[in-house]
């Protein structure tokens, strides 16, 4: 399994967190490659060059270039791993989660992009529409980010890691409660894989200091 993460070198994170996600991929999912796409250099961490220079979170566009050979597993750098990954690393379909908001229960059912696995045949033809206009898709987008074009192409078929790996990944503020400050954060049995969207970030979490 090819792990791969991607960091433009701001956005507020660090090459120290970058370290602690490869430990956890080592950990609990031994046999995996782990790989950075980032302009610097980490040491001890397979990193890639960037195509392109782009900024913040639009550098993820990067694991759809083709050069990056092969199924990719996605991960954000504020993945939290608890558990064995082997379930997910049985999977070989385009997957992507269930936005834990907009779950199709109140509001129309979305994707999210924390943690995506990712058929080469299934990148190319975001890459083709990303790379036909990136700066007018990065003006249109903003806040948005890599959502809404992901939705467009792959709401209809991809599935939700959610149905296929049941209870095994979820995320810190919607199944565990973090960041209430009323009730401590309570992480389910199942679960394999915490997801951080927003704040807070693990490495701000006093449940998670040890990993960085």
């Amino acid at each position: 399994m090819k792990i791969v993460t991607t960091w433009s070198g701001d956005g507020g994170f660090t090459a120290k967190q970058v370290v602690a996600l490869e430990r956890q991929c080592e950990e609990f999912a031994p046999l995996s490659d782990f790989i950075c796409i980032t302009p610097g250099k980490i040491p001890g961490i397979d990193c890639r060059p960037p195509t392109h220079q782009w900024p913040g979170w639009w550098c993820k566009y990067e694991i759809f270039a083709p050069h990056i050979r092969g199924t990719v597993l996605y991960m954000d750098i504020d993945t939290v791993i608890r558990r064995s990954l082997s379930d997910v690393a049985a999977v070989d379909k385009l997957t992507l989660l269930r936005d834990f908001y907009r779950n199709g229960k109140k509001l129309k059912e979305g994707l999210q992009a924390s943690l995506m696995l990712l058929p080469e045949k299934d990148r190319a033809e975001i890459w083709e529409d990303w790379m036909r206009h990136p700066s007018i898709h990065m003006q249109r987008l903003g806040f948005k980010g890599d959502q809404p074009m992901l939705e467009q192409h792959y709401m209809a078929r991809a599935q939700r890691w959610q149905d296929v790996v049941p209870g095994q990944i979820v995320s810190w503020k919607v199944d565990c409660g973090g960041g209430n400050m009323f009730r401590p954060a309570v992480i389910p049995a199942d679960a394999r894989l915490i997801v951080f969207h927003g704040l807070p970030r693990p490495w701000d979490c006093p449940e998670f200091k040890d990993l960085y």
